[in-house]
């Protein structure tokens, strides 16, 4: 049965063929180009629309030799190789990777037996570790850095440190001190004792001063120039507390002084509290009498002492 050709849809634009290059038209562009300025390169690889890449693949086939590397190559499934022959190229991969890997452990052993052959127990250790180190970067240009580090157990980050030293920096300007020159603090020390600031604190002395546009210092700097000179105190009518020695108890052996405290402890409901009577001893730390109860009294007090003072054997009250 015969069939009917199909007609061209025009509505639909034809695919367009891919473009194929011969070898004759390939050693033609290439001859253009080989004499031709950059210029003239662009305008022909414009002219016939080909693409830069294209001229660096054919320079490189056309070095390759013959003229029968400029032709495309076949398209299809690779021929089989003997299965054999395949088996064999993988043995002898693998042989060539076992013979790289004896090589390599036969190289570091080497190192390790002369790193401990030299190692003198007298020295430091710091400088066995720089030796270390040193080796480790030597050996790694035959065996990698991964493996001559795992041998001698040194640090990857060490060895790049090492080989990258940071840089060294400027050292920083040194700031210009602010603290005032013996002639700027008698300047000021002037200033206090002048006619209309010495009735007046610091701080209003720097605050009169900012608003005519003036700074000398600040009210913490006044306070410590007049304090080298005992010029700090009180100037006020008024009375001062007396200030009185602390009391200290020293105690030299156990039940010598004794502390005690009451501490309220919460209840089972709300509001209810318990007292916890404590004696302590100051000299050893030991708790020497407690009582727990219900309300906080001077006569649980003085039962607590009584017994405590039966308990520690001691005569002390009547």
């Amino acid at each position: 049965m015969a069939t009917q050709a199909r007609e061209p849809n025009p509505e639909t634009a034809e695919k367009t063929p891919r473009r194929r290059f011969t070898p004759a038209y390939k050693l033609k562009i290439l001859a253009q180009t080989d004499h031709a300025s950059e210029g003239q390169i662009g305008a022909i690889l414009r002219k016939e629309g080909l693409y830069s890449s294209l001229l660096s693949t054919w320079r490189r086939q056309r070095d390759e030799g013959t003229l029968g590397a400029l032709k495309p190559k076949k398209r299809g499934p690779k021929p089989k190789q003997d299965p054999e022959q395949k088996e064999l190229e993988r043995l002898r991969r693998r042989v060539a990777q076992l013979e790289h890997k004896l090589e390599t452990a036969e190289l570091i052993i080497d190192v390790q037996k002369s790193l401990a052959i030299a190692r003198d127990p007298a020295r430091d250790d710091r400088a066995v570790r720089e030796d270390l180190i040193a080796q480790a970067g030597e050996l790694s240009e035959r065996t990698g850095l991964r493996q001559a580090c795992e041998a001698l157990g040194v640090s990857r980050a060490t060895v790049y440190r090492r080989r990258r030293p940071a840089p060294v920096k400027s050292p920083r300007p040194r700031r210009t001190p602010r603290a005032l020159s013996p002639g700027e603090r008698q300047e000021v020390l002037e200033m206090l004792h002048s006619e209309r600031f010495v009735d007046k604190a610091p701080e209003v002395i720097v605050a009169l001063l900012l608003d005519e546009g003036r700074w000398v210092c600040s009210a913490r700097t006044m306070y410590r120039l007049l304090a080298q000179d005992g010029e700090v105190r009180e100037r006020r009518q008024q009375r001062r507390h007396t200030e009185y020695k602390r009391p200290e108890l020293l105690a030299t052996a156990p039940n010598q002084v004794w502390s005690w405290d009451v501490t309220w402890l919460r209840g089972p409901t709300r509001g209810q509290y318990y007292y916890l009577y404590v004696l302590l001893d100051i000299y050893s730390r030991c708790v020497v009498g407690w009582t727990l109860a219900h309300r906080e009294s001077a006569d649980l007090a003085a039962r607590l002492l009584r017994t405590t003072y039966d308990k520690q054997q001691l005569d002390l009250i009547n």
